[in-house]
C-alpha cells in the first residue's frame, strides 16, 4: 500500500477516507487508494523531518490549537488522525449529567464541523 501525496501550490479538498473488508481483515482507502499508515503520535515538531524518513501520519491529543499542525502537515504531506477532547470521569467529568454530557458532545460536533473538510485530516 502507498501513500498518495498532495503536489504543493495545488488547491486541496478533503479526501475521502474508507475502511475497507480485505481478504486479509480490514484496511484504509483514501481518495480510493490503499493507505498504510505509517505514523507517530506528535502534537508539534519537524513534521518536514518526520516525513523525509518515512512517516505518513500523526496521531495528536486535542483539538486546540490545531488548525496550524493542519496546515503544517498538509505541506508536508502528513495526514493527521485528529482525537477529540472527550473529558474522563476520572478528572471529575460526570457522565450521568445529562447536561454536561450534551454540553461535551456539542464541542466535539463543532470541532468535527470545524475541521472536517481539513485536507491533511484521516480521521
Amino acid at each position: 500500500m502507498t501513500a498518495r501525496s498532495r503536489r504543493p501550490g495545488k488547491a486541496a479538498s478533503a479526501s475521502r477516507v474508507e475502511i475497507v473488508g480485505t481478504p486479509g481483515g480490514y484496511g484504509l482507502l483514501r481518495d480510493g487508494l490503499p493507505y498504510t499508515v505509517r505514523g507517530a503520535g506528535m502534537g508539534s515538531g519537524d513534521l518536514a523531518g518526520f516525513a523525509a524518513h518515512g512517516g505518513n501520519s500523526i496521531r495528536n491529543w486535542t483539538t486546540r490549537g490545531v488548525a496550524g499542525l493542519l496546515d503544517q502537515a498538509q505541506a508536508s504531506g502528513v495526514t493527521v488522525s485528529l482525537c477529540l477532547p472527550m473529558r474522563a470521569e476520572r478528572a471529575g467529568f460526570d457522565y450521568d449529567d445529562p447536561q454536561a454530557v450534551a454540553r461535551q458532545f456539542e464541542s466535539c460536533r463543532e470541532d468535527v464541523l470545524r475541521y472536517r473538510d481539513h485536507p491533511a485530516l484521516l480521521v
